[in-house]
């Protein structure tokens, strides 16, 4: 069940309604602001429908009451904010993907906003907007970046003589960072078999269904500069050399946290081999989807596909309400890798391998571990040579 699916709902009057959701025991007040063509949310803090329907209807007065007041009649007069916000040039992509942003980008809530009437409250209550909007906070490096954003269109207007400063930006509230939903072994398994028999009926390309059994194998991050970013050339397998050896590839990786040598597990040697012969890959090819040249939109592809995939088969959200991307694959990979080693695995080795930290895997990957017989085996061993 989607846990930011409506769970009650009652009008309280014209264009106000209280509703709850899955996440939450408090009623959340939801209004209709014309001036942007959008609903607004405020969680009312009380369980009670009566109480919540009367704090609902107070936030509503309040809020008309200072609706219009930090308005402009035009968007392109030399006070608004879309007016420098325009003068931001186009070249700067991921400014203009903040701005754009149909439901609730930065011109959909500031364009007609009068630039003097930009304060750090008004910062505020924009990235509470976005919150309020999604049934998880975004996290507080993509806040930054809105702020940032918001700053340098405030930056023209100050050049212009429109504002004497730039207001500082508000404190952020650091989240409770989580990782994405995480797989089960006995949900990927069942997972894993829904995408072979969607491949054996010609519903799923082969070369989607092995990057999504490659990531956990190599534990890779899928964004563009890890995943897109391996080109055939990155990539040195290792053969065995007898019954005692395995084989594995090496992988030259320029990731999130730098440059590091990534080592895989064994059955990624095999889909490494048939990506090659599938698609006559040259040393200097990308690995995959080696015919998009913008590595950037590769990613997107993949992760569009992997989310469809999720929604097809019932996989959308963990057992605890996580909702599911490509990164759970990478998440799945390193537990599993975790569980199946029976504690023995050297923690700094597979951080170091995964280009991330000891801190990380104990906050994210260790704290709900179900140790199993071996682990606690493990544990319990003394040497008393």
């Amino acid at each position: 069940m989607n846990p930011a699916k409506w769970t009650h709902k009652k009008s309280v009057e014209r264009g106000l309604t209280i509703y709850k959701t899955g996440m939450s025991r408090y009623w959340r007040a939801r209004l209709y602001d014309r001036s942007i063509r959008k609903y607004v949310t405020k969680t009312t803090m009380e369980t009670d429908r009566q109480e919540a329907s009367i704090i609902a209807r107070e936030w509503k007065v309040k809020y008309l009451q200072g609706a219009t007041s930090h308005l402009v009649e035009k968007a392109n007069s030399e006070n608004a904010f879309e007016f420098y916000a325009r003068m931001i040039p186009k070249s700067h992509k991921d400014d203009w993907v903040l701005l754009n942003r149909n439901d609730d980008g930065i011109l959909a809530h500031f364009g007609n906003y009068d630039v003097e009437a930009i304060t750090t409250g008004a910062i505020r209550q924009y990235i509470e907007v976005l919150n309020s909007n999604r049934p998880a906070p975004l996290a507080v490096s993509t806040q930054k970046k809105h702020v940032g954003t918001i700053k340098k269109v405030l930056r023209f207007a100050r050049e212009n003589g429109k504002i004497a400063m730039i207001p500082e930006a508000p404190k952020l509230q650091k989240l409770d960072q989580k990782p994405r939903g995480n797989f089960t072994p006995k949900e990927f398994r069942a997972f894993f078999d829904l995408l072979l028999n969607d491949v054996k009926k010609g519903e799923l390309d082969r070369e989607v269904f092995d990057i999504i059994r490659f990531v956990p194998l190599t534990f890779v991050r899928p964004i563009e500069n890890e995943l897109m970013g391996l080109r055939v050339k990155d990539i040195t397998v290792h053969e065995k050399k007898d019954d005692k050896d395995q084989e594995y590839l090496t992988m030259k990786i320029k990731g999130k946290t730098g440059s590091r040598q990534s080592i895989s597990l064994p059955f990624a040697v095999s889909l490494f081999k048939k990506q090659i012969a599938r698609k006559d890959l040259q040393p200097d090819d990308y690995l995959w989807f080696p015919e998009t040249a913008n590595r950037k939109y590769a990613i997107t592809k993949f992760s569009r596909l992997f989310t469809k995939l999720l929604e097809k088969h019932g996989f959308q959200y963990s057992d605890d309400g996580q909702k599911r991307s490509s990164y759970s694959l990478r998440h799945f990979g390193l537990t599993s890798r975790l569980q199946t080693s029976g504690g023995r695995i050297n923690m700094y080795s597979l951080a170091d391998n995964a280009g991330t930290s000891v801190q990380m895997l104990e906050k994210f990957y260790l704290k709900n571990f179900e140790p199993n017989k071996d682990t606690i085996a493990n544990l319990l061993y003394f040497n008393r040579d």
